[in-house]
């Protein structure tokens, strides 16, 4: 059966958020139609037994299975080239779509036909908000606009759409020493073959209310080192895109409150600074100034003044009395 659109989902040991996110989009697609991809990079977790009864179950499940973890790049490139949609979303195991902004998306594809499309996505906190703010809707024939405003988005494998053709002309699986392997391998193409890249400014995708802790301890290696070298070869995009999009990843990851807990931590010290130096110095210079002086600030001082900050901030709910 030909589908219009192929849901992808990579997944190692995703466990109960793949089962959520799975069963989520089986209840979905008798009103919207799409084929739903997963490919397995040998968990342990399950998964397995789980995916094989809802692809015994429902024509529209297809699962793989590799035989050893052949990485994250090897598994985005496999589980979109398993699917047959004309469009193909990549999409995270502990993510999910927003149900009644699914139709807005497939409406879209069809109208502008785009080789990717970008979707926006939400932010959970007290209530859910929009990851990017102040970019509407349109089509980018501009590679140097689309990553000032929209490159940070990107690396978000849940807003990326792709086009089938495109898929061919792709490989992430030789982006294997890089954690952005989707992003690099669709900012080459932009820049070798074309820009008709559609943003789609809706909450279309939000992580789960659970999410798996997976990668805090390589925080300095995937937003600093790997994040520049993103671009490391790119010579064809401006300056100041590739400054914005430094500046993206500093706002979004590095905040100083986010640093001083990367610090207590311990995710942040003189030797995890130290095997980023040579790509740190790239970035924005108060951010190299506030990562140099807090790697030398105690543990146990930070400690404290989290202990302290909690419970003055107990005390204003009401938790604490005085006696």
């Amino acid at each position: 059966m030909n589908y219009f659109l192929s849901i992808c989902i990579p997944t190692y040991n995703g466990g109960e958020n793949l089962k959520y996110n799975v069963n989520k989009l089986i209840k979905m697609q008798p009103e919207y139609g799409f084929e739903i991809c997963v490919s397995d990079n040998a968990s342990d977790d399950g998964t397995q037994e789980f995916m094989n009864a809802a692809a015994n179950e429902y024509e529209f499940i297809k699962y793989h299975r590799n035989k050893e973890n052949m990485g994250f790049a090897y598994n985005f490139d496999y589980v979109l080239n398993m699917a047959s949609g004309e469009y193909r979303w990549l999409l995270g195991d502990d993510d999910e779509i927003v149900e009644e902004n699914l139709g807005k998306v497939i409406q879209k594809l069809r109208e502008h036909k785009p080789d990717i499309c970008v979707v926006n996505g939400g932010v959970r906190k007290d209530k859910v908000t929009k990851r990017v703010k102040n970019i509407k809707s349109n089509l980018y024939t501009n590679k140097n606009n689309l990553v000032i405003d929209i490159g940070e988005q990107m690396s978000w494998i849940s807003s990326l759409i792709f086009y089938k053709k495109l898929i061919r002309k792709i490989k992430m699986r030789r982006q294997v020493n890089n954690a952005f392997p989707h992003l690099i391998e669709c900012l080459k193409y932009i820049n070798n073959c074309s820009c008709n890249v559609y943003w789609i400014d809706e909450i279309i995708v939000i992580p789960q209310v659970v999410q798996q802790v997976r990668y805090n301890s390589k925080i300095l290696d995937y937003f600093i080192k790997d994040w520049w070298h993103v671009f490391a070869f790119e010579n064809n995009y401006s300056l100041k895109a590739k400054n914005k999009f430094l500046e993206a990843i500093v706002k979004r990851v590095f905040s100083s409150k986010d640093i001083l807990v990367l610090r207590a931590l311990d995710v942040i010290n003189k030797e995890t600074v130290k095997k980023v130096k040579n790509e740190l110095k790239y970035y924005p210079v108060i951010f190299q100034i506030k990562i140099q002086i807090i790697k030398f600030i105690p543990l146990p001082f930070l400690k404290y003044l989290y202990y302290a900050y909690k419970k003055i901030k107990d005390k204003e709910r009401g938790l604490y009395f005085n006696l």
